[in-house]
């Protein structure tokens, strides 16, 4: 158990849990910011959509109005 460890032991083992921490906090960072990237995304692809469709209707009805006369 941890009571037999040497003090140089318990100092690698320490270290070992800091480094294993920090990588773990910088792929939760990394998780974070690929995730507000995609939610950017998605946001110009709903918006773009969005442009389409109103783009797509208007020329519909001018077509419609044309061969109405």
């Amino acid at each position: 158990g941890f009571g037999k460890l040497s003090h140089e032991e318990s100092e690698k083992q320490l270290n070992f849990f800091r480094e294993r921490n920090s990588s773990i906090e910088q792929l939760q960072a990394e998780k974070k910011n690929l995730t507000s990237e995609l939610q950017r995304t998605k946001d110009t692809l709903d918006e773009r959509e969005r442009i389409y469709q109103t783009e797509k209707e208007k020329l519909a009805n001018e077509l419609k109005g044309k061969y109405k006369s």
